[in-house]
C-alpha cells in the first residue's frame, strides 16, 4: 500500500504540476478512517428527538507532521417541538475509546461502543451525559467505491485517490439519557458501517521560494 500510493503520489506531481512542484513544497499525505454511523429519530408527544452515534476510527499521516492515530465515539441530540415549531436543545459530545471500549469488525460485518458521554447544550450551556451501549450488524454485501479528487486553492494544490467500502447495518442497544433510553421506539434514519482510504499529494505554494 506505500509503494502504491508513492506512485499514485509521484505520478500526480510529475504529470500535473511539474513546475510548481520545484519551487514549493510538495508531501505525500495518507488517511484512512472506519465509522459506524447511527441516525435515528423519537417522537414523545409534541417533542421530536434526533440523534447520531458515530465510531471514529482514524488514522493519518500528513508530512512533515507525525502520523497520527486513535478511536472515539461522537454524539449530537437535538430536540425540536413539532407543536411550536421551535428547537429546545442541540447537544454534542465526544470521548476518546479503549481497545475494550469498542469494535469493528475489519470485513465491516458488525461494531459496537459502550461508553458514558459528556454532553453539552450549545443553547443553555448546560451537561448532561449519555450512556451509549450500541451495536450494528451488517444487513448488506460490501460495495465499493473509487473517486478522484483535484483541488486548486491559492494555496496549493491536492490530488487524491479515494477507496471507500460500506455496509448497511441494523442498530440494537441503548441510548441513555438519565433513565430515558433514546433508542427505544426510535426510528432508525441512517445506520452504516464504512471505511474510506484517501491517498495523495500535496503541493503548498505557500512555502514557494519567490
Amino acid at each position: 500500500m506505500i509503494l502504491k500510493a508513492r506512485t499514485i503520489a509521484v505520478f500526480f506531481a510529475a504529470f500535473v504540476l511539474p513546475t510548481v512542484a520545484s519551487a514549493a513544497d510538495t508531501s505525500v499525505f495518507h488517511d484512512n478512517i472506519t465509522i459506524a454511523r447511527a441516525d435515528f429519530n423519537r417522537v414523545d408527544g409534541c417533542i421530536v428527538t434526533f440523534a447520531e452515534v458515530l465510531i471514529v476510527d482514524e488514522k493519518d499521516s500528513s508530512p512533515p507532521g507525525k502520523p497520527t492515530k486513535g478511536v472515539h465515539v461522537e454524539i449530537g441530540i437535538a430536540e425540536f417541538d413539532q407543536c411550536t415549531q421551535q428547537d429546545v436543545s442541540l447537544a454534542f459530545g465526544g470521548a476518546a475509546l479503549s481497545t475494550d471500549e469498542f469494535h469493528i469488525d475489519k470485513k465491516l460485518a458488525s461494531a459496537s461502543v459502550t461508553k458514558t458521554v459528556e454532553m453539552t447544550d450549545e443553547a443553555t450551556g448546560a451537561t448532561f451525559e449519555v450512556a451509549v451501549d450500541v451495536s450494528w450488524t451488517a444487513t448488506s454485501p460490501a460495495t465499493n467505491t473509487r473517486l478522484r479528487f483535484h483541488d486548486v486553492s491559492q494555496d496549493g494544490v491536492s490530488n487524491a485517490l479515494e477507496k471507500a467500502t460500506g455496509r448497511d447495518a441494523s442498530v440494537s442497544g441503548s441510548v441513555l439519557v438519565g433513565t430515558t433510553d433514546l433508542l427505544e421506539g426510535a426510528t432508525i434514519d441512517l445506520a452504516d458501517i464504512f471505511t474510506r482510504a484517501e491517498h495523495g499529494v500535496r503541493v503548498d505554494r505557500s512555502t514557494a521560494v519567490p
